[in-house]
């Protein structure tokens, strides 16, 4: 394994916005390897001013720079929650991130599956321009691919979202459009490059979108799902450490919304998804956040007042379904 793979993100104390961290940390990743050390040397200012680095972009000279640090994946997470609804800031900022070429491996490896999730979950239920995001994201499964990170594409974290998502559109929207679902979650299995159904709720989610929207005959699935529910439980909550019980919460807020739609949206629950969903209502109410399902409710209906019509939305499933035909192509 080289050493861009095993690559590892740690936080560290910054005075710089979350926004500016994101942006160093592109910057650096932008600059051409061999003029590192005369940027972001301080010893090496003089020879900088020597070499009259010029910016490509625009035009003028090249001026020392901090010292690089790598950033924690937290950090986008904190930016997220500075973005304004409706500003189509996240979608702007995904599609400069991923302008690089692939070859800046640690740019790619930056967004792992739990960052790809929050990405989506956020657009659709707090920050609009869910349907613009799935379509990039889509167009970029093959660039993530090929700087070495698949896995940021996977049936838990991403499938698993889009389902989720679809179903609350669906809902909000009153859509009824058995043959649009079905090209959405093909789309969304071809897209998904990382296939292991570690809890067991991929196959419910795909039944429970396909129970919403008429489909009686699912055989156009053709996906072998882990019939096994197995989600994490935290044991003994109430002598569990403030640091067991963030960590559990940070670590299933995907779970919690997901296994909560479930059980909104499906009449027969098994009873392990429910004592999921209960842990983890014990947990919240043990750090005292508000419900994030219930609050998530809220804001999706707003946010979804303002997102683009039916018109849009069928041009992007059309371009969902091209990248579908496209990577069956290359299979």
């Amino acid at each position: 394994m080289s050493s861009l793979r095993a690559l590892s993100f740690k936080r560290f104390s910054s005075s710089l916005s979350p926004k500016q961290q994101l942006d160093e940390f592109l910057l650096y990743n932008k600059t051409p390897v061999k003029n590192r050390p005369w940027i972001y040397r301080r010893k090496n200012a003089n020879v900088l001013l020597a070499l009259d680095l010029k910016d490509p972009d625009t035009g003028k000279a090249v001026k020392p720079r901090k010292p690089f640090q790598i950033i924690g994946r937290d950090v986008l997470n904190q930016y997220m929650n500075t973005i304004k609804p409706h500003s189509g800031e996240l979608l702007n900022w995904f599609r400069d991130w991923t302008s690089l070429t692939t070859r800046r491996a640690p740019v790619w490896m930056y967004i792992n599956n739990k960052l790809l999730q929050n990405m989506l979950i956020a657009s659709f239920f707090e920050l609009g321009s869910y349907t613009h995001l799935v379509s990039a994201l889509y167009s970029k499964k093959s660039s993530f691919i090929e700087a070495g990170n698949s896995k940021s594409f996977d049936l838990e974290h991403f499938f698993n979202t889009i389902i989720m998502c679809n179903i609350h559109r669906n809902y909000v929207r009153g859509y009824k459009d058995s043959e649009l679902t079905k090209r959405k979650v093909i789309a969304a299995w071809k897209t998904c490059s990382y296939k292991k159904d570690a809890t067991g709720i991929s196959k419910i989610l795909v039944n429970t979108l396909c129970r919403q929207q008429g489909i009686q005959d699912t055989d156009f699935i053709r996906i072998r799902f882990n019939d096994s529910i197995n989600l994490p439980l935290l044991e003994n909550i109430g002598a569990a450490s403030q640091e067991d019980l963030t960590k559990f919460h940070s670590d299933n807020i995907g779970n919690y919304l997901r296994t909560r739609t479930i059980m909104d949206f499906n009449d027969n629950v098994d009873s392990k998804i429910v004592d999921f969903v209960n842990g983890f209502k014990s947990v919240q109410q043990k750090l005292n956040k508000e419900d994030i399902y219930d609050k998530y409710k809220v804001s999706m209906t707003e946010i979804w007042k303002q997102e683009p019509k039916e018109k849009e939305e069928a041009k992007e499933a059309e371009k969902e379904s091209a990248t579908e035909k496209e990577t069956s192509n290359k299979e």
